[in-house]
């Protein structure tokens, strides 16, 4: 691994991976939709469809698309809360391919009126897509619980009501403001060595413009307990409640909550599963997940059933979590929990993506660089205390609870 920085501020991060027979090259950059101003609402994701629609050299997307498709590779673009990404695969000795078409669609894009009206059409078929998927609606509206009025908390699909205001002068304002060095991190992994890797960064980017490291307007978690249901008509209820959790940038922290997830919900002998499954037979499978940003983070369970049996399974996992904080956990679960996690952590690092991302990740927010040894022994040496810890703080936050359910309009819970 090699980290350095060009002379116009982009850093650039080399990760050889020589059993592979690709190249993998990344730009990536902090910015999303919690970089957008009010006037931009959606504009993030707008700005990501656009950069595949033509440049200068190749003017249209059947032209840029065959350019890549020639040379065999993959390639694609993501929009997140708080980063964009555009990457290439291409096969080891092609790799001045994909640089070459990274720099020509993030310079060179053209932005004309015509591309914007037309996405303009395919995103608000993508955004209602989102909003026909019922497990996207419940993570959707439970985001709105957990950070109201907040950019954390507005849903995905809600952008279409800006879509149509949404302009190029708009659009290149935020691309301008957020799309700067400074932001991003250019990886460069794979089957490929330091020296090429370096060259060619420094030949296809070293035109970056420079710019303000953005700043993220500041969040905060809804601290009332609060519950919303949805009627539709569906099959199952579906249940998620969320807590606060922990930012990206508590690396400890993190690792005890991720333990935690495993003795409530990772496999037949969670907590959880063995609870509302196994003994009770009210669900087919249950779920918990962490998501964490730059300085704010929360904790989800997620789980469906009939909505018959939707009071006392939301009733049964408010009293395992009660039980869990008056009872504690064994030294027997948490080393489960450990072994299931130190699994999962390192079997995912085989998948080539996400070795990257586990990388660049860290570099791009400037948190502690923890190496995947020091990860695992991380894992290796937690103790009881330290996962109860988090179980404290975490369950301590009163539950916003969502729920998706045909019929049902309230409910009691045991508290």
């Amino acid at each position: 691994m090699f980290f350095t920085t060009l002379a116009n501020n982009l850093q650039v991060l080399y990760l050889p991976f020589p059993t592979t027979s690709s190249v993998f090259i990344s730009l990536k950059g902090k910015a999303g939709r919690r970089g957008e101003q009010e006037k931009e609402i959606g504009g993030a994701h707008f700005l990501e469809h656009l950069f595949f629609d033509g440049t200068i050299k190749r003017l249209s997307a059947s032209e840029l698309s065959k350019f890549l498709d020639d040379q065999g590779a993959q390639h694609n673009g993501l929009t997140g809360t708080e980063t964009v990404n555009y990457f290439v695969k291409i096969l080891a000795g092609k790799a001045e391919f994909g640089f070459e078409y990274l720099s020509d669609i993030y310079f060179n894009s053209l932005f004309r009126g015509e591309d914007i009206e037309k996405e303009r059409k395919v995103i608000f078929e993508e955004q209602a897509m989102y909003k026909d998927r019922p497990e996207e609606v419940l993570k959707q509206e439970l985001g709105s619980l957990l950070y109201p009025n907040q950019i954390l908390g507005r849903k995905f699909y809600d952008d279409q009501k800006n879509l149509d205001l949404l302009t190029k002068e708009i659009l290149l304002n935020y691309k301008k403001r957020n799309y700067v060095s400074q932001n991003f991190i250019l990886t460069v992994a794979g089957k490929i060595t330091k020296e090429s890797a370096l060259v060619l960064a420094e030949k296809y980017f070293s035109q970056f413009d420079q710019g303000k490291i953005i700043s993220f307007p500041k969040a905060e978690i809804e601290k009332e307990m609060k519950i919303k249901i949805i009627n539709q008509n569906l099959g199952q209820s579906q249940l998620a409640i969320g807590f606060r959790g922990y930012s990206r940038l508590q690396v400890q922290e993190k690792i005890f909550c991720f333990l935690l997830r495993k003795i409530l919900t990772g496999g037949h002998s969670s907590r959880l599963y063995r609870r509302l499954r196994n003994e009770l037979h009210l669900i087919y499978t249950v779920h918990s997940g962490l998501t964490c940003f730059s300085d704010i983070g929360d904790f989800s369970l997620e789980t469906k059933m009939k909505e018959e049996n939707l009071p006392q399974t939301l009733n049964e996992i408010l009293r395992e979590i009660k039980k869990l904080l008056t009872g504690g956990i064994t030294g027997d679960e948490l080393q489960r929990a450990k072994n299931l996690l130190l699994s999962d952590f390192l079997f995912s690092l085989e998948k080539f993506e996400a070795y990257v991302d586990y990388f660049n990740s860290q570099y791009l927010f400037k948190n502690e660089i923890v190496s995947i040894e020091d990860n695992a022994k991380l894992i290796k040496n937690t103790s009881v205390q330290q996962v109860m810890s988090v179980a404290e703080y975490i369950f301590s936050d009163k539950p916003k609870i969502c729920i998706l359910t045909p019929k049902l309009k309230e409910l009691s819970l045991f508290l």
